[in-house]
């Protein structure tokens, strides 16, 4: 999944350590069914004419939690569910994008953009992202470019 995120991030600028704490957040460590069965590691929602998987999912709703049925896009592989991710966050998500290489604002926003219903979302994404150092998986500009330091090691 450290390779996803990594590919996604350097094709739609979407931090690594975002995408992870997303992932691992949304799937339960992609272990939940909408993971393993449709290959959504985000929660993402089926737009018409998408092939899906209807799942009963928790909402929160002007501050009660509901469950509600909903349909859940299905890919046919786990990066095309991350590129997927990525790129609503990059075409959905302005205020989130423009946060590029600050983790927590990031977060922050796009829990006020309205991202997850979840009103503790930017608290718990982020939480992952320091508890697990994942921003050690985010691109590092070199000086002279903004190639990653680590695409060239």
């Amino acid at each position: 999944m450290v390779a996803s995120a990594q590919v996604t991030e350097r094709k739609y600028g979407v931090l690594a350590s975002v995408t992870l704490a997303q992932c691992i957040l949304e799937s339960g460590w992609g272990k939940s069914q909408l993971a393993r069965r449709c290959n959504n590691y985000f929660g993402i929602k089926a737009l018409p004419g998408e092939p899906y998987e209807q799942f009963t999912t928790r909402e929160v709703v002007a501050g009660r939690s509901v469950n509600e049925l909903a349909r859940f896009a299905k890919y046919p592989s786990a990066i095309e569910s991350f590129e997927a991710h990525a790129r609503l966050l990059s075409t959905h998500y302005p205020a989130a994008m423009r946060y590029g290489s600050d983790p927590r604002a990031f977060c922050l926003a796009l829990e006020q953009e309205g991202y997850a219903t979840e009103p503790e979302y930017s608290a718990l994404l982020y939480r992952l992202i320091e508890q697990l150092d994942l921003v050690q998986y985010d691109a590092v500009p070199e000086p002279d470019g903004p190639a990653s330091a680590k695409e060239a090691a």
